[in-house]
């Protein structure tokens, strides 16, 4: 908008649950009336395929259901590529020798992304990400810490006030992994054609029916049964991702925190929404780091 665009087209899940952020389009009309002359914004999206391509039509009058499902296929497909940058990128800059070159790298292929239209073209271009990305130059040392992320859905990928402070973490050499994302979720919510081994829906609520009520049948399952992976994996600790308001991920906070008290893997949950200071959230991440450092002397004393 700052930049003197005045169309915004924002879409919403499709087909499974129309997600309900789906429903902020007066939000983005209040905060941009006034300030920004012309202002028009588009949702797109629904319940079923029926009503998301009605919806479409409703904006853009005489739109095909081809043109309907392709602007859907590329729109998943790059919040699936920019998870993907997200997640990689997190993980190399602590283990890169340079970490403004995976910086680097990373705005490089942000670019691409906005520019490619064509699945194919989307995975060939996060493909040349992670071949670019193992190509730079390691690190000596090991990382000092090793942090899983649960939740965030793409939250990581979207949110840079967030993200920021997480990636100045693995610039100190604390080696972050993020489990979850866009493909991550969808994999989850396809019953037609589930993935297979851990990725398995089976499999998932299986490894995390322990800590959650046998109705859970979200995001939810997967935060738990990632969480447990990074405790069996040994890492030191868990970071919880979610948005303000986010019920599922809002109601896997006691199963995270069961985990966290029987693994006995320290856990700092974020909330961010509501109430997201950037300060505040430095302050917890460095507390939470300390914490983290505090316990590995006290295990190598042993």
């Amino acid at each position: 908008l700052d930049k003197g665009e005045r169309n915004l087209v924002f879409l919403s899940s499709r087909e499974i649950e129309a997600c309900r952020c789906a429903d902020t389009g007066g939000y983005f009309h209040c905060l941009a009336e006034g300030r920004y002359p012309g202002f028009r914004a588009f949702r797109l999206g629904g319940n079923s395929r029926q009503e998301s391509l009605a919806v479409m039509r409703q904006s853009f009058p005489g739109i095909t259901e081809r043109q309907h499902d392709k602007a859907f296929r590329v729109y998943y497909w790059k919040l699936g590529v920019l998870d993907l940058l997200a997640r990689e990128s997190l993980k190399f800059r602590c283990l890169a020798a340079d970490p403004k070159e995976v910086a680097r790298l990373e705005q490089e292929f942000h670019e691409k992304v906005d520019r490619r239209q064509h699945p194919a073209a989307l995975w060939w271009t996060g493909f040349r990400f992670c071949v670019r990305l193992n190509g730079l130059k390691k690190r000596k040392e090991k990382p000092r810490l090793r942090i899983g992320i649960v939740g965030g859905e793409h939250i990581l990928s979207e949110l840079d006030s967030v993200m920021a402070r997480i990636k100045n973490l693995a610039d100190k050499g604390i080696f972050l992994e993020w489990r979850s994302g866009f493909y991550a979720i969808n994999r989850l919510a396809n019953r037609e054609n589930p993935p297979k081994g851990k990725d398995n829906l089976a499999y998932l609520t299986k490894r995390a029916s322990h800590y959650l009520n046998p109705e859970e049948s979200g995001t939810e399952i997967l935060s738990c049964a990632r969480a447990l992976e990074f405790a069996d994996e040994g890492f030191d600790g868990l970071i919880h991702i979610y948005a303000f308001g986010c019920l599922p991920q809002t109601s896997v906070k006691p199963a995270l925190q069961k985990i966290s008290t029987e693994c006995r893997i320290p856990l700092l949950s974020l909330s961010l929404g509501d109430r997201f200071d950037a300060v505040s959230l430095e302050t917890r991440m460095e507390a939470f780091i300390d914490i983290l450092g505090e316990k590995q002397n006290e295990n190598r004393k042993r």
